[in-house]
């Protein structure tokens, strides 16, 4: 049994309460009164002589100031009546008022679990659409594709025999391949051309990779534009796309943003996220261009 339960049960016993005290005090009122009233026709009956009788005649001024104390006495008893009702009334006015307060708790609890269930419910269908998009990164970045040329050498009859070959990289491994064009264009330039307008140019004829760098921040865009996360939780899924990047991924994505091919908007998502946090010297083509971002771009997050 609930307490809405025992609070119904208490008023039901209230008012059985009320209405027996009420019965006693007219029962117990209504014997003295019919005790007295049958002592004195009684006595009056058993005398026998007319000035006994005169006597007991005599006696009824004693009786009707007898009769107005048993009234003063009804008094009393009503205003007990009436107390004992008050009394009652007030315990029911509690007990009213506990079950209004409890029923007024089973809202709040029943609306509390209804935005926890919402959550829920808001979680799931953003981490469908997050991990989704995960996916689909992958999926570019598999059909990015980049071609690996080199010489082989061998000798038939004595005689040297060069054969040209060719071979087709997919997803991270033409990352790398782009990366390491990249550094062996900069080793041949030797420091002529500045890095940023040279990668500029090492892009120009390289525009299949766009698409990739594109869906990378459409995922950061999406996760900092959700209103069901809080900082830290955007910090943490942000933290999960920064692991599915390899090093030459960071590299590239380092240039790419800050040159002309880049967007002011990735820069600044870069920097709230922390999304080179765990980039090192090695990666850059010269250590002094990290001065390109603010710190919050390599500052560790707590979440």
């Amino acid at each position: 049994m609930n307490k809405r339960e025992n609070n119904t049960v208490n008023q039901s016993l209230n008012n059985n309460q009320e209405e027996n005290n009420s019965r006693k005090y007219s029962k117990w009122f209504g014997a003295i009164a019919l005790s007295v009233l049958l002592f004195c026709v009684g006595y009056g009956f058993v005398l026998s002589g007319c000035e006994e009788r005169g006597t007991f005649g005599d006696m009824f001024g004693a009786v009707g100031a007898l009769f107005s104390g048993l009234a003063f006495a009804g008094m009393i008893v009503t205003m007990l009546q009436q107390n004992e009702t008050l009394k009652l009334q007030r315990k029911d006015l509690r007990n009213q008022t506990e079950a209004i307060e409890l029923q007024r708790q089973e809202i709040a609890n029943t609306n509390k679990e209804l935005q926890e269930q919402n959550k829920t419910i808001r979680l799931q269908r953003f981490e469908n659409t997050f991990f989704n998009m995960l996916e689909m990164q992958q999926e570019i970045l598999k059909s990015v594709t980049v071609f690996r040329d080199y010489l082989h050498r061998r000798y038939t009859n004595g005689e040297k025999e060069e054969l040209r070959n060719r071979d087709e990289l997919h997803g991270h491994s033409a990352i790398s391949k782009i990366w390491e064009d990249f550094l062996f264009a900069r080793k041949t330039d030797k420091g002529r051309t500045n890095a940023i307008h040279h990668f500029e140019l090492y892009l120009s004829d390289k525009r299949y990779i766009v698409p990739y760098f594109r869906q990378i921040f459409q995922i950061v865009t999406f996760v900092d534009k959700s209103d069901n996360l809080t900082s830290d939780e955007k910090h943490r899924y942000i933290g999960i796309i920064r692991d599915t990047l390899s090093s030459d991924e960071i590299s590239l994505i380092f240039y790419y943003v800050i040159s002309q091919n880049g967007n002011q908007r990735y820069k600044q998502l870069i920097e709230k996220y922390a999304l080179f946090e765990h980039i090192g010297d090695s990666v850059l083509v010269d250590p002094n261009h990290r001065g390109l971002y603010e710190d919050g771009a390599y500052r560790s997050m707590p979440y």
